[in-house]
């Protein structure tokens, strides 16, 4: 195999490969605030806004990404302002991957116990901080293992700004493997460069949640031991 063209067009791919890691830190930011934000409004904001959303959930889950991309690219551009095939590709994801971060944030805050709530209530603390103080450090606690199964999607979708030549390490691989014809060598490397991204967030995933089921579970434990012992009182 030609090893020799992927050492000649290093400089390429670690161009394209920091395009890569650029999409996916701004996409992946962007998407958990918004994420966040989608969450809060699906769980407490007006049945209007609710409505909504789900809306927005159930429209973007059910589309392909690819799609939302394009639009972005192409169609905006007949209708509005036109977006470069970088931003195009950060907006679509950051619109695509929203709807799944609010929703694995949506089930950690409704994970959290109601009686945590009336408690904070009758505790006599206002709405910001039963959510800044008691509810939301628990919803992302248990949030975090989806969440991070979702940046690795996140990471491998920026695999789109090649479609539209957004210049990325997918696209360079793609131009690189047409002229030099070089098709194996050049996307073994691609792919461990993937690995690379996506691979300690897999891991992180893994030990994010079984420290949370470990936790689960003693919670679980202290409950029943005190359930026990108030029954023997």
């Amino acid at each position: 195999m030609r090893w020799d063209v992927v050492l000649d067009n290093a400089d390429i791919l670690i161009g394209g490969m920091l395009v890569t890691v650029a999409a996916s830190l701004i996409t992946l930011l962007a998407s958990t605030v918004l994420g966040l934000v989608l969450a809060l409004v699906r769980t407490t904001g007006p049945r209007p806004l609710r409505t909504l959303t789900r809306v927005y959930v159930e429209f973007v889950q059910n589309v392909p990404s690819l799609i939302i991309v394009l639009f972005l690219y192409h169609g905006l551009a007949q209708v509005g302002p036109r977006l470069t095939s970088f931003e195009s590709a950060v907006v679509g994801l950051t619109i695509y991957s929203t709807a799944f971060m609010g929703e694995a944030i949506r089930s950690g805050i409704q994970s959290v116990g109601r009686g945590q709530w009336q408690a904070a209530e009758a505790s006599g603390l206002s709405f910001v901080e039963i959510m800044r103080l008691i509810i939301l450090p628990q919803a992302l606690a248990l949030a975090l293992p989806p969440l991070t199964n979702q940046w690795v999607r996140l990471v491998k979708n920026t695999s789109l700004l090649s479609v539209v030549a957004g210049g990325d390490i997918l696209y360079h691989a793609i131009e690189i493997s047409a002229r030099t014809f070089a098709v194996v060598p050049v996307y073994i490397t691609i792919a461990l460069a993937y690995l690379a991204l996506t691979v300690p967030l897999s891991r992180a995933a893994d030990f994010f949640g079984e420290r949370i089921a470990w936790r689960r579970a003693a919670l679980r434990r202290d409950e029943w031991a005190n359930a026990t012992l108030a029954a023997a009182d």
